[in-house]
């Protein structure tokens, strides 16, 4: 009892089930033809390839009359195969319709996954989300989002490319189907925002302990008391929701003029007229390299239209944000960082004199 509950909860073993016992059925059907019609002399099916050629030509009701059963039992067996001919079409074109609904069903829950690289990973949707990738789209990277609602699928193919955004649907507890259909191997970091601190906490010690080599842990925080756990955890960037959001709003009560350029420099510059905080990796091209920040302070002022408020630089194999350095012999070097306030049509002449797209990711 218990085999057949399990059978008919698992779609791929029914449909084996049946098709099984179909083809048994089919194969004892021409067997007993078979041996029903050699009693007769004036027979016409002698053979058991006899008997499938006759069972083919009726169940597609061709209907050659090459072959046809004489004896009363043949007869009765030769009524099994009209009769089944009626539902032969139909069971075809059904399988048909099934297979390529599957097909549909699983690349839109992103069964097949995704062979996006050196992208972000964010796990868990909801509004917060939703404003973490409108920012992350205008950067041009990549991103894979996991759901554990089908509802929210088709919100995000809706509002975003998908061929920037790839959505996964999956239990979060599933780390190694996870890791296959998201690339998780080959992604930059994973970004955790489940919605609620505890939550947060124990997918990021799962996911740190099976996935931590290789990725960036940000954590999306409610409580500041918890940051201390966040970051023993092993969090590598904590962000707070409601404190950004509170200093947003005392803002609008008693510096409105202040509040309204900081959302400026929080949203992505989308419009040429908007204000954006970015960050540019120094390459080989980079129209400042080896030259001292000082003096590329005053150009990008004079050239751009923009500020350069800091410099990143590694050291011991971690990173140091150097916010304007006074000392004139820092200099720019090959593999460091340029933060800059920027707008959109600033941005488009940094790129191009830079020969890198902003963020601290390579795009591919």
């Amino acid at each position: 009892m218990k085999f057949f509950r399990s059978l008919l909860n698992n779609r791929f073993y029914y449909r084996s089930f049946i098709s099984l016992i179909s083809i048994s059925s089919y194969a004892c059907c021409l067997l007993l033809l078979v041996a029903v019609e050699r009693s007769s002399n004036s027979a016409s099916i002698h053979s058991f390839w006899d008997a499938m050629w006759y069972s083919v030509v009726t169940l597609t009701t061709v209907g050659y009359g090459d072959m046809s059963p004489v004896t009363p039992y043949g007869r009765v067996i030769g009524y099994i195969f009209v009769f089944g001919s009626l539902g032969v079409i139909g069971f075809l074109l059904g399988n048909l319709f099934s297979l390529l609904a599957d097909i549909k069903e699983n690349k839109r829950l992103g069964r097949n996954g995704t062979q996006f690289v050196n992208h972000i990973v964010i796990v868990g949707w909801n509004k917060f989300t939703h404003s973490v990738l409108e920012q992350l789209v205008n950067t041009n990277v990549r991103v894979v989002v996991i759901t554990r609602s089908k509802a929210d699928i088709d919100t995000i193919k809706e509002h975003f490319d998908s061929k920037q955004i790839f959505v996964l649907y999956s239990e979060f507890e599933k780390l190694e189907y996870i890791r296959d259909k998201a690339n998780l191997n080959k992604a930059f970091c994973l970004f955790i925002n489940m919605g609620n601190d505890t939550d947060n906490l124990v997918h990021l010690i799962n996911y740190k302990q099976e996935f931590g080599n290789n990725l960036k842990f940000p954590v999306a925080v409610d409580n500041q008391e918890l940051v201390e756990t966040f970051e023993h955890t092993g969090a590598d960037e904590i962000v707070f929701k409601d404190e950004l959001a509170a200093k947003l709003i005392a803002s609008y009560i008693f510096e409105p003029d202040v509040a309204e350029y900081a959302e400026d420099l929080l949203s992505s510059s989308q419009q040429d007229g908007n204000f954006d905080v970015q960050e540019y990796k120094v390459t080989a091209e980079n129209v400042f390299l080896n030259r001292a920040y000082e003096e590329a302070f005053f150009e990008v002022r004079d050239n751009y239209g923009s500020i350069l408020i800091g410099i990143v630089k590694e050291a011991g194999g971690a990173e140091i944000v150097l916010k304007n350095p006074s000392d004139p012999s820092v200099k720019i070097e090959l593999g460091d960082f340029l933060i800059i306030i920027t707008d959109g049509i600033a941005e488009k002449k940094l790129i191009a004199d830079f020969h890198v797209q902003e963020g601290s990711i390579t795009v591919q």
